[in-house]
């Protein structure tokens, strides 16, 4: 989904639920303000701004998590701030994770799920560095980046969806014969992950003791490391409002569940923080940068907002 139709349906969603909570006299005012605040953020994000006395012409850029732009530079960053971590690494230390946390019918327990899977595992991985009889040197310079990724399809359209998924979606817990109409959300999270010297095996046990459903995929060596990356962690920061059924057939969502995604984001995510899902090598000395981020442009924020 192109960037420009992203936008125009998440304004339009900002739209409708800001006249909702207008219109609806017993809605918290505090929602309102914050809807109508972020709504702002949004529209004005990626224009050029001059600051007064210094002449210097910046871009403001609003951070919000349904923001297709800020999704792009967020995950070309994550990819350069990871692979900085490891100046000798090559393809195959690397690999592309899919996590599937979970499933669910209510849109404020997919925060909840991406919580405490993020927090299991860097649990898990804190075990293993600590823990005799595993490689300790290999868990102490692993690391991962990467972001949530909320996806939707209607209940009822359960069998429009590929064979693939209906098994993932099975062994999640769905039960098709009583599941109604409305939407279900699934929780997932897209990683690039720096294997090093644990191999495939070790990563993928750790991986599967925190998510039920777990890929593990090596980069395209056709590519440049960097562009490996940067298409990594750009695709599990992507913005887009589609479902994908079977043969390839893409639906975009209705515009209640965009709207209901918005404001559940607005009040459980906090900000695209609430999407990262990073784990760090742990180092007492800071590695130096072999990528340079001077040709991405800065997220400088515009004075007042």
């Amino acid at each position: 989904m192109k960037h420009v139709d992203v936008r125009k349906i998440v304004l339009r969603a900002y739209d409708d639920a800001t006249e909702e909570l207008w219109n609806w006299p017993h809605s918290p005012l505090p929602d309102y303000r914050k809807l109508v605040a972020e709504r702002s953020k949004f529209e004005s994000c990626g224009r050029s701004l001059i600051v007064p006395k210094t002449a210097l012409e910046v871009t403001h850029w609003c951070r919000r998590p349904l923001c297709p732009a800020c999704g792009t530079y967020r995950g070309r960053k994550m990819a350069r701030d990871l692979l900085n971590k490891y100046p000798t690494s090559e393809h195959d230390d690397f690999r592309m994770a899919t996590l599937m946390f979970g499933l669910t019918p209510e849109l404020g327990d997919v925060f909840q799920k991406f919580r405490s899977g993020r927090t299991a595992l860097h649990k898990a991985v804190d075990y293993r560095r600590n823990r005799s009889g595993v490689d300790r040197a290999g868990w102490q310079t692993f690391g991962l980046a990467g972001a949530l990724e909320v996806d939707m399809f209607p209940a009822n359209r359960f069998s429009d969806l590929g064979v693939e998924k209906q098994d993932q979606y099975r062994n999640l817990g769905f039960k098709p014969a009583t599941a109604g109409e409305g939407p279900v959300w699934i929780v997932t999270a897209h990683a690039l992950v720096h294997v090093g010297s644990l191999g495939h095996d070790a990563v993928m046990e750790a991986l599967h003791s925190v998510a039920p459903i777990v890929h593990l995929k090596e980069l395209d060596e056709q590519q440049t490391l960097l562009e490996a990356a940067e298409r990594v962690v750009g695709y599990a920061c992507k913005v887009s409002f589609e479902t994908t059924f079977a043969f390839g057939r893409k639906s975009s969502w209705p515009t209640e569940a965009v709207k209901t995604y918005l404001l559940g984001t607005m009040r459980s995510s906090h900000g695209y923080q609430g999407f990262r899902f990073v784990v760090n090598p742990k180092s007492s000395k800071k590695k130096s940068s072999m990528i340079s981020d001077s040709h991405i442009e800065p997220m400088v924020t515009m004075v007042g907002l």
